[in-house]
């Protein structure tokens, strides 16, 4: 998953900001979802989420190119 395809939404999963960085035109904030998985979100940089603050993560659906191979031994 790459940090481009999540979002911080109105609604989504719930999660809480553990990290964010400034990175120019962009943030990338790393939040921890419920479950315990770290996820990093880039963003518009206006957006400032800190640390402990309560947050929403959804994926955006991005097609991901795949090959297919013949079975080992074709």
């Amino acid at each position: 998953m790459r940090p481009e395809n999540v979002r911080l939404p109105s609604e989504g999963e719930p999660s809480v900001v553990v990290s964010t960085s400034f990175r120019g035109s962009i943030r990338r904030t790393t939040a921890r979802l419920e479950d315990g998985t770290l996820v990093v979100v880039q963003h518009d940089a206006g957006d400032r989420p800190q640390p402990g603050d309560r947050v929403r993560i959804a994926l955006d659906a991005e097609p991901v190119p795949v090959e297919a191979r013949p079975p080992s031994g074709a």
